[in-house]
């Protein structure tokens, strides 16, 4: 007899999979030029992560990720949510990272974000997200590489989020401790050059 978490988690895989036809089927319903396709792409990219998210099957998250490209394609330089698409984008492809150790997601990570981040200036509501986003992606470059540069540049933006985080906000000590992690690396590393 399934527990009550079991039978949770299968409301919420049922929910996410109804929630999945139904965007997919707008999107059919929204071919290649019409107007509100790009509307559609971003529902059923979101929705499909969400469920990678909760249950990790590789073919949602890979799916999300071509969605994801289509969508960023039909929102151009200057878009109002092109910052969001590549922080999402960039975020996903880190996830992929994780699970298929392919440089080339991880590459690709790194400059979506960038580019995310320079469209998010000092006082942007979303540049402390985009700032996480960036230097976990470039934490992972160097544990891969040991490439002193990518420990740099992610103890740098590590501590720029921090900066902005409210002194009493929930993710203030995550923060702190992954910074304080990356230094003592840091210290380790330079002692090896």
């Amino acid at each position: 007899m399934p527990s009550g978490s079991q039978d949770l988690q299968k409301d919420a895989m049922e929910e996410l999979d109804i929630q999945i036809r139904l965007y997919a089927n707008a999107l059919e319903l929204r071919p290649v030029g019409h107007p509100q396709r790009a509307g559609s792409l971003h529902c059923l990219a979101r929705a499909l992560r969400r469920r990678f998210d909760r249950f990790p099957v590789l073919e949602d998250l890979d799916k999300c990720i071509r969605l994801s490209i289509e969508e960023l394609e039909l929102r151009p330089d200057g878009h109002p949510q092109r910052a969001k698409l590549l922080e999402d984008l960039g975020r996903s492809l880190g996830k992929r990272y994780i699970r298929t150790d392919s440089l080339h997601d991880l590459e690709e990570s790194i400059r979506l974000l960038t580019e995310a981040l320079e469209l998010r200036p000092v006082g942007h509501p979303d540049r402390i997200s985009t700032l996480e986003g960036l230097a976990e992606a470039q934490a992972r470059r160097y544990r891969r590489s040991g490439s002193l540069n990518d420990l740099d540049g992610s103890i740098r933006l590590y501590s720029n989020a921090l900066e902005l985080y409210p002194h009493d906000h929930p993710n203030r000590d995550r923060f702190r401790r992954d910074l304080n992690q990356l230094k003592r690396k840091g210290g380790r590393a330079a002692e090896k050059y």
